[in-house]
């Protein structure tokens, strides 16, 4: 039930993007599984290996994951992120040494 009262904002927007590599990275829920997903295009012609970190305000690293991106439309499960307090989150995406980054609030 907390889940359906979790609400999530980008309040950030996406900076050092390169036209040649990744969109803007958006976060949001996925009605469906009810989990948080980033999602994004790839112009990458070649599957690329891109890691996602969230971190709290205090800058602890709280999750971290490594998934393959492949050409085209990408949605990545930030699975564990559900269970985090409230408060206010930082997801962190490196990938081909670019860096994109978007913030998100959960309130319960």
């Amino acid at each position: 039930m907390k889940f359906l009262l979790t609400i999530i904002a980008i309040i950030l927007v996406v900076f050092n993007v390169s036209a040649k590599s990744v969109e803007d990275i958006k976060l949001g829920t996925n009605i469906t599984t009810k989990k948080v997903e980033v999602r994004f295009t790839s112009k990458f012609k070649k599957n690329t290996a891109a890691t996602f970190t969230v971190t709290n305000a205090d800058g602890v690293i709280v999750s971290m994951q490594t998934s393959q991106l492949v050409f085209g439309a990408n949605s990545i499960c930030m699975c564990d992120t559900m269970e985090l307090a409230e408060g206010t989150y930082i997801v962190t995406m490196v990938s081909k040494n670019k860096i994109r980054t978007t913030q998100f609030i959960i309130w319960k």
